[in-house]
């Protein structure tokens, strides 16, 4: 039949989507293979533009998504938020980050060569008697040595290696004394300001390092007290009427009482019938009368102001030990030196001469060196600042011992003042007490 075409065997009944059975009709089978894929990936698309998970669940492949946000129209769900994810798994808190030597220990960063809880490695503890000292636990630094320098335990009080500080160190022949080097001195001195002082006369560290007196006052027994030497009595040999030199510097102070005796009845009488700010014995050649012997003891007991100068003294051993001095006698008369260090300058503290003094005089035995036996104060030294010891404050300050003898000395004045400057010595001596 004209316009007949044949029609392939091989049929199949598509229901479209949404429509009814009715409306199906025939077609090849190649035709409804490919309506079918076309189908089912426009509903794959749908799917996944509207979020919908219900109809088609996915699989998470573990990828990080792209981070665009999803329009959230169509399917009537929540949006997603957009933010990227991570893309790694989340296991717990991060581990500390610490920096060598500090290491890790239960999440805390610790010094193991100083963590008396962590001692070398983790959880090695200290006792409350150690310390973590590079690592090891260590026994803690006590009394008497309770200062800790690098891994040796020191007092910094009194070590002359680490005085005051850790490797601060003493340099010669000092000391650490209360933290701070000083230079040694004898028993009854202290060092202050780098000089051994006698503290109960140096009017300049009266009682104390740095605690001077005021002009006007004198050390004694550790004590600032203003000078007052009003009255002052003197037994003397072998000086001529008016030049004894204690006498005229007495008078030259304006002391209102000076009394010198020659005699040793006269002087025993003035010296029990009153009170004395000072007492002078200056003997260059004779011997001290007994009475005069004890008086002088009485009054060293007693720590009254007393001068005391006797070329013989070598020859008595107890005046000796109540002086506080030992002697050597010796001949010819030395320049006479400041000593160094001295508490009170008996060349300047009140008259002012020429440093030596030299002598205008030789009475033969010429007096004795000496060496204190206890706490004193060298004032005067022969032939220099160093020398030997002629001049000492012995018995607290209370006894000013003169080795020399002032009677080689009474007639020279080198500075041409016309005050002989035995006199301005012994001005200077008096206004000590």
């Amino acid at each position: 039949m004209p316009g007949f075409r044949p029609v392939m065997k091989t049929h199949a009944r598509v229901g479209f989507l949404g429509g009814h059975s009715r409306y199906a009709r025939e077609m090849p089978a190649t035709r409804f293979v490919q309506l079918s894929l076309g189908a089912l990936l426009a509903l794959t698309l749908a799917a996944c533009a509207s979020g919908r998970r219900g109809s088609f669940p996915a699989t998470d492949t573990g990828l990080a998504d792209s981070g665009s946000s999803d329009s959230g129209s169509g399917d009537g769900s929540t949006p997603d938020s957009g933010t990227p994810d991570s893309g790694a798994l989340d296991t717990g808190p991060d581990a500390p980050s610490c920096t060598a030597p500090v290491i890790d220990c239960g999440g805390t960063c610790v010094d193991p060569q100083t963590d008396a809880m962590n001692c070398g490695a983790c959880g090695t503890t200290c006792t409350a008697a150690q310390e973590c000292l590079v690592g090891t636990c260590t026994a803690r630094c006590t009394t008497p040595t309770p200062d800790r320098c690098d891994t040796t335990c020191v007092d910094l009080t009194s070590d002359s290696a680490h005085c005051g500080a850790c490797g601060t160190a003493c340099t010669g022949t000092e000391i650490c004394n209360a933290s701070m080097c000083e230079i040694p001195c004898p028993t009854g001195e202290t060092a202050c300001s780098g000089a051994c002082v006698d503290l109960m006369a140096d009017e300049s560290n009266c009682g104390a390092c740095g605690n001077p007196c005021s002009t006007g006052e004198r050390c004694s027994a550790g004590t600032c007290m203003m000078t007052s030497v009003d009255s002052v009595l003197i037994y003397y040999d072998s000086f001529t009427t008016g030049e004894i030199p204690a006498q005229l510097a007495a008078t030259r102070m304006g002391a209102t009482r000076v009394i010198a005796e020659a005699g040793e009845a006269a002087f025993n009488s003035q010296y029990d019938g009153d009170t004395w700010d000072v007492v002078v014995v200056s003997v260059a050649g004779g011997a001290i009368p007994a009475g005069v012997r004890t008086r002088v003891l009485s009054r060293i007991t007693a720590g009254e102001p007393l001068i005391f100068s006797w070329w013989d003294l070598d020859s008595d051993a107890a005046l000796q030990t109540a002086l506080g001095v030992t002697v050597v006698s010796y001949s010819s008369p030395r320049p006479l030196h400041p000593a160094t260090g001295a508490p009170v300058n008996l060349f300047s503290s009140v008259e002012t001469f020429p440093v030596p003094l030299t002598n205008s005089h030789d009475a033969g035995d010429n007096g004795d060196l000496l060496t204190p036996t206890g706490t004193a104060s060298v004032l005067v030294r022969q032939d220099s600042p160093t020398g030997g010891n002629v001049a000492v404050l012995t018995n607290g300050g209370t006894t000013l011992v003169n080795g020399f003898l002032p009677w080689d000395y009474r007639g020279t004045d080198n500075d041409m003042d016309s005050v002989p400057d035995m006199v301005e010595m012994m001005v200077n001596e008096l206004s000590y007490f």
